[in-house]
């Protein structure tokens, strides 16, 4: 017979108001309260690659923000924040 790797297995405490809306969400989305978990599991990790480039991407606009207004106050000397 053929093994198949089925994950580990965990006891999980939650709220019972987040246990329904976790069931609520599954079972619109056609799928077990445990795939909905690990859908959700899996869409965080996925979230915090895009919030790290999201951020990167802010910096490198407030960096070169301040350099536009530097540049600005040398043509406007009398010109204040």
């Amino acid at each position: 017979m053929e093994s198949r790797d089925t994950g580990t297995q965990h006891k999980l405490r939650m709220p019972p108001e987040l246990k329904e809306k976790l069931f609520s969400s599954a079972k619109s989305m056609n799928r077990s309260l445990n795939a909905e978990i690990v859908a959700r599991l899996e869409t965080t990790f996925e979230n915090d690659d895009h919030i790290q480039d999201l951020t990167d991407r802010v910096k490198w606009l407030e960096k070169n923000l301040l350099k536009v207004m530097q540049e600005l106050r040398m043509y406007d000397p009398n010109k204040r924040d």
